[in-house]
């Protein structure tokens, strides 16, 4: 069992303050310990809500296509002018994905925001999360 104190998420904030010892006091070190996990637990639970909150709407570029997007990018509302009547099969397609595209880059965002809380401005794990991110919206792993 190691007394040295985890490194912090969040870089940039002050450094923790001294930590009990597991050797010397491992009735403090327990009690720290668990009070850590409770806050580091608060913390991915208020990130899960926020993650579950992301909504995103984009817009085809002549406004034609409004497509409104989940967490994950999962579709929840799309709408058609009624300009659409007069577009083709293929540009029609072409509008949905435009609209569909800047729907899913914004909700990126939010989430990444939602995320940087919890795993902490420029460390790899925020890194890795928004390249699994950009992987879902190059059309992998849906």
């Amino acid at each position: 069992m190691s007394d040295r104190a985890l490194p912090s998420n969040h870089p940039g904030t002050a450094p923790a303050p001294e930590r009990p010892s597991a050797r010397t006091d491992l009735r403090g070190y327990l009690e720290d310990f668990s009070s850590r996990m409770t806050r580091l637990q608060e913390e991915a639970e208020d990130s899960q809500a926020r993650l579950d909150a992301v909504s995103a709407t984009g817009v085809s570029a002549g406004g034609e296509v409004t497509v409104t997007v989940g967490a994950g990018g999962v579709l929840t509302e799309i709408e058609f002018t009624s300009e659409v009547r007069r577009t083709s099969p293929d540009s029609l397609s072409e509008m949905v994905k435009e609209a569909y595209g800047n729907a899913v880059a914004a909700a990126s965002e939010q989430a990444t925001e939602a995320m940087t809380a919890l795993l902490g401005e420029g460390t790899p794990a925020l890194a890795a999360f928004e390249a699994s991110l950009r992987a879902r919206g190059e059309g992998g792993d849906r």
